[in-house]
C-alpha cells in the first residue's frame, strides 16, 4: 500500500476539523467554506466581465 502524502493545507483542515463536536458545528463549516468559494467563483466572474472576455463552448466571446 502507497503512503499518502497530504500538503500542508490539508493537515490544517484536518487539525481544525478535529476540534468539530456537533452536527451544527459542522453545518456551520460547511456554509462557510461554500460562502468561501462562492466568493471566490463571483470574483473571477466578475473580473471576466470587467475583462470583456468569456469563453463559450471553447469559444471566446466579447460581452462588451
Amino acid at each position: 500500500m502507497e503512503a499518502i502524502t497530504f500538503t500542508p493545507a490539508q493537515v490544517h483542515v484536518f487539525n481544525l476539523v478535529s476540534h468539530i463536536k456537533s452536527a451544527l458545528g459542522l453545518e456551520q463549516l460547511r456554509q462557510q467554506l461554500a460562502a468561501f468559494y462562492a466568493k471566490q467563483v463571483d470574483d473571477e466572474m466578475d473580473a471576466l466581465w470587467e475583462s470583456g472576455l468569456f469563453i463559450v463552448n471553447g469559444r471566446k466571446v466579447l460581452v462588451k
